[in-house]
């Protein structure tokens, strides 16, 4: 029997948080969160200026902040984790933890959302309110429908201001805040350029209110935000977070927190789980989530005991989440351009490469002269769109400045592998006319 790290007695393997574990999909995010404490507390810190600027009566231009991975790297996990965090630090009584406040990405175009809901926030009852028909005092107003009240006076439901930002503050002075306001847009990719007005006004601090936009999207984001139709190209070099690998220490924490919490016994268990774990995954946190997944579901077979765990089964079904999660990263237009795409990840250094080389490598390989399957570009996309393309679907990630790399190391192996194994064939060079 495992014992749990403060109790006196032996503690009961909890099979039903492990069922439930096992059976998350694959992109829930994980209970079992472990690493990222630099974005959090940059993040958090920065909530905090916000609040002190507000305060004192002075706003905070250029606070947005942006979380940009390949698919699987964590975000959405990211952002549950703060909101989580400061939930739990309000109940500790820490009046200044921020408040996170989700928008979705469609509704970022609508001031009169986003603002209610951040009002709502700060103060449920006041917002709800906000939202809600207000009744006016209307004396003696003949013609006009009403409800007339016990002293006789007539009332009419009219419509409250419509919510903005600068009603926002009318409402809500900014020294009278208490907390801070983390607004969250995860898939910020997908923003679309009605959302410009909106973005700016949050970015500039709207008038003078501590609230911290944090975005999330996919390793495109800063490009897509930046464009000319969003416009927020001024970020600052500490506003972008680009999310990689977990260090191995916190890909192994990770796993020994779903030991601990679900009292796993450990006893004669031979395996080192958090390290191995680790290893396979490449640190990825997708990966690691499913290979942890993989393991909880033999320690329900087991009741819970690591030494009668089948090793073999819980690597044959952590390969298997992972070639799947591959398979549906290969888009069409990947796949039409498998060739291409196998040769350009074999002939790129593993660290990083300018993204210039990247897209003349692209360049030289895809052949528009032939008719070799794999190793043209897809219809109607040119080589640099292309590239874009790779970037997107988490192929390629930038690492700084304009140097990019493929996050994972098992992605680029498997994506040399798929573009040879389709007629057994090496990759080697395009074929000539």
């Amino acid at each position: 029997m495992a014992y749990h790290a403060g109790q006196d007695r032996p503690q009961t393997p909890d099979l039903e948080a492990l069922e439930a574990f096992a059976a998350l999909g694959d992109r829930e995010s994980t209970p079992f969160f472990a690493g990222r404490d630099r974005e959090i507390a940059a993040i958090d810190a920065l909530c905090v200026r916000a609040l002190t600027h507000a305060r004192a009566g002075a706003g905070m231009q250029g606070a947005t902040q942006l979380i940009q991975g390949a698919p699987g790297a964590g975000k959405t996990a990211l952002l549950s984790e703060m909101a989580r965090r400061w939930a739990l630090d309000e109940t500790l009584r820490n009046a200044a933890a921020p408040v996170a406040v989700q928008v979705y990405v469609g509704e970022l175009a609508n001031e009169a959302v986003v603002a209610a809901r951040i009002a709502e926030a700060v103060d449920p009852e006041a917002g709800e309110a906000w939202r809600m028909t207000e009744m006016r005092d209307m004396s003696g107003r003949a013609g006009l429908p009403g409800i007339v009240s016990a002293s006789g006076a007539r009332r009419t439901a009219t419509a409250p201001p419509v919510p903005s930002f600068h009603e926002l503050r009318r409402r809500f002075p900014p020294s009278s805040w208490t907390r801070a306001v983390c607004l969250t847009v995860d898939e910020v990719q997908n923003v679309e350029p009605a959302a410009r007005s909106v973005l700016d006004m949050l970015h500039q601090g709207m008038p003078g209110l501590p609230v911290v936009p944090v975005l999330a999207g996919l390793g495109n984001s800063q490009d897509v935000i930046a464009t000319r139709e969003v416009g927020l190209s001024r970020l600052g070099i500490d506003a972008i977070h680009n999310l990689g690998a977990l260090a191995p220490e916190e890909a192994g924490e990770a796993v020994e927190a779903m030991l601990e919490r679900c009292h796993v016994d450990r006893n004669g268990a031979g395996e080192d789980w958090p390290r191995l774990l680790a290893e396979r995954s490449d640190c990825w946190p997708q990966h690691l989530h499913n290979g942890m997944r993989a393991l909880a579901g033999e320690l329900v077979r087991t009741e819970g005991r690591l030494a009668d765990v089948r090793a073999r089964t819980v690597l044959e079904r952590e390969t298997e989440y992972r070639e799947r999660a591959y398979r549906a990263r290969v888009s069409p237009q990947m796949e039409r351009s498998r060739r291409l795409v196998a040769a350009l990840f074999a002939g790129l250094p593993e660290g990083t490469a300018r993204a210039d080389r990247i897209e003349s490598e692209i360049q030289r390989l895809a052949r528009t002269d032939i008719e070799e399957p794999g190793w043209s570009l897809p219809r109607s996309m040119p080589y640099d769109e292309f590239f874009e393309h790779l970037v997107h679907r988490g192929a390629l990630q930038r690492k700084h400045d304009d140097r990019f790399t493929c996050p994972i190391p098992s992605f680029r192996r498997f994506l040399i592998d798929y573009g040879a194994d389709n007629d057994g064939t090496d990759i080697g060079e395009p074929p000539r006319p």
